[in-house]
């Protein structure tokens, strides 16, 4: 099966590909220049999108505060791994 792999530095440079995607593993806190969204904001985002099909989301995060915040936005799975931190 064949995939494409697209990476983003920004929530907003996501929004402004438009492309849609199957998957997303998104981090509660993403990098850009200054204060942006954060990963829960852009799937809350996404998920107010009329798509074709919304795809599944995955946060991979070092914060464990916000896992019933991922499983508002419809969040597939939410891995917490604190050494993302260090």
């Amino acid at each position: 099966m064949e995939c494409e792999i697209a990476e983003y530095v920004s929530a907003d440079e996501y929004l402004l590909d438009q492309t849609e995607h199957d998957l997303l593993f998104l981090d509660i806190e993403l990098a850009g220049d200054g204060p942006g969204m954060d990963g829960m904001e852009l799937a809350r985002r996404i998920r107010g999108m009329e798509l074709e099909r919304q795809p599944v989301i995955i946060f991979v995060t070092g914060y464990e505060k916000y896992v019933y915040d991922a499983f508002d936005v419809g969040a597939f799975q939410y891995c917490c791994c604190p050494f993302f931190l260090t």
